[in-house]
């Protein structure tokens, strides 16, 4: 029987033999299972941009609220004398809060809940980890506060979600080590997913444990898409990057500024301002060198830009 593209719910498209796609809620329930146990999962989401990794982590964060709330508890040492019981009931997700574009305000979300942390199994997501964790001058001091970081979540219950722009793929490199599951962004609601091996050195991907959405790889064609957030979720996320896109243009200008004040001098492509047309600025600027030119009779020199 052909399958239709449409949306699936977040945990609804394991793949199986052939074209034929399971409907077990597969993924949220290996999660779940985590975060029951007190092992709640770091989840890094990597592929190009505008394939819907911040779309996928959104929907993700809405089902792991909802199903805290269902499930109720959580353990830590099951069936052991130092067995801890942490109630999930409260766990929540505000966009506004928990979608982070920096670094700082992490230890202040894992603080005791009395303190104003995240009750336990709420989720925090980093969108634009390039930026917020510096990515391009990825260091090691960095990568410890990271691990550092992600412990103490795993400690408070807090699924924490990294998006990580294909473009500095290295950054997802070195968090492997911190995190239980890896996506591999394939189209725009459609991820790959890879699972950690802890017993191999370095934690590295070697075990692809399914599909989120669906692509068939020999057509390309989607056959099931993760099913979008809500549009209340999408609504205030869009207003959240607004706001901190413009203080990133605003703090990139202002750096702009000071490193044009440093230069004490025009630069060879400053015009003034009366010059409204860039041909007839560069054709008034002062000569640099001279070259010569072949004509049919003779040979003259021209002075050059």
């Amino acid at each position: 029987m052909a399958l239709s593209v449409t949306t699936q719910s977040v945990y609804a498209s394991k793949p199986l033999m052939g074209t034929r796609v399971s409907e077990k809620s597969w993924f949220m329930e290996q999660v779940m299972a985590d975060l029951v146990e007190g092992a709640p999962p770091t989840i890094i989401i990597a592929g190009p941009r505008r394939l819907g990794k911040t779309w996928l982590s959104l929907k993700i964060a809405e089902e792991v609220t909802k199903r805290c709330h269902q499930v109720k508890y959580a353990y830590r040492d099951r069936g052991m004398k130092t067995e801890k019981k942490y109630d999930l009931r409260d766990a929540q997700f505000d966009v506004s809060k928990q979608v982070l574009y920096s670094l700082r305000t992490i230890p202040q979300l894992l603080s005791p809940v009395e303190d104003g942390g995240l009750p336990y199994g709420s989720v925090m997501i980093s969108d634009e980890t390039s930026v917020s964790a510096s990515a391009l001058s990825f260091n090691q001091p960095v990568v410890k506060r990271m691990a550092e970081l992600h412990d103490t979540s795993a400690y408070r219950l807090i699924v924490w979600i990294l998006n990580v722009p294909g473009s500095v793929l290295r950054a997802a490199y070195q968090l492997r080590e911190t995190a239980e599951y890896f996506m591999q962004m394939q189209a725009r609601g459609v991820a790959k997913v890879y699972s950690a091996s802890p017993s191999v050195t370095g934690r590295v991907w070697v075990r692809t444990i399914g599909w989120l959405g669906y692509r068939n790889p020999f057509t390309k064609r989607v056959v099931y898409r993760v099913e979008p957030p809500s549009d209340e979720t999408l609504r205030v996320y869009n207003d959240l990057k607004d706001f901190y896109f413009d203080r990133l243009l605003h703090r990139s200008e202002q750096r702009l500024a000071e490193l044009a004040r440093e230069g004490e001098q025009l630069g060879p492509y400053d015009f003034p301002e009366d010059y409204a047309d860039l041909k007839s600025a560069i054709m008034t600027m002062p000569s640099k060198r001279k070259r010569k030119i072949h004509t049919e009779d003779t040979e003259e020199d021209e002075e050059g830009v």
